[in-house]
């Protein structure tokens, strides 16, 4: 008797997570994640995860690897000055861009150079790069001024970008002369160029 009430209890158990797995209107498997492990065989045999690969059909992010870098036209006015930072994928398949780029001023030696980057104008919307497309950000920033300005002014050789949720970089070669304010620069988020 025991026995035939514990099998029972079981078998209700069971029967009651089976269908408590399932809502109404379910017509496939709940959502997941939009990427998938990228799984590997190990020397063993045994499958190894080595990070994720994308779902098929779903644009990843632009990585750094299939992007190019260049700068726009140079624009000063009234003690100002800005040009485009633009980034074109070459990467032969569609990604991603949302945000802003990260900025870091260097010398010529490759040692950092003081410097503020200000986040301006809201994230922006994501949008679709396809292959060849660009996009582009503004860089803006304060020229020093004429009389005693070298103490407060900063000359980059090479500006490295890193692009929106990334941690490598491209290296830009910076032509546009020094930056005042101590290298304090504002950078806009990446729009389709």
């Amino acid at each position: 008797m025991n026995r035939r009430v514990i099998l029972c209890v079981a078998a209700g158990a069971a029967l009651g997570s089976l269908i408590t797995g399932c809502r109404a209107g379910d017509s496939g498997p709940l959502a997941g994640p939009t990427t998938e492990p990228d799984r590997t065989t190990t020397g063993s045999g045994q499958r190894a995860t080595s990070g994720h690969r994308p779902v098929a059909g779903l644009v990843t992010r632009c990585h750094t690897s299939g992007l190019r870098g260049r700068f726009g036209t140079y624009n000063s006015a009234a003690g100002l000055a800005d040009t485009d930072l633009i980034i074109t994928n070459v990467s032969g398949a569609s990604c991603r861009v949302q945000g802003w780029p990260g900025l870091g001023s260097y010398n010529a030696s490759g040692d950092r150079l003081l410097g503020t980057v200000k986040r301006i104008e809201g994230p922006g919307a994501g949008f679709t790069l396809r292959p060849g497309a660009s996009a582009s950000a503004q860089i803006r920033w304060s020229l020093p001024p004429r009389v005693d300005g070298a103490a407060e002014a900063i000359a980059p050789y090479w500006l490295n970008v890193i692009p929106p949720d990334e941690t490598t970089s491209l290296r830009l070669r910076w032509s546009f002369g020094t930056v005042g304010m101590n290298g304090a620069m504002e950078i806009t988020p990446f729009r389709p160029a």
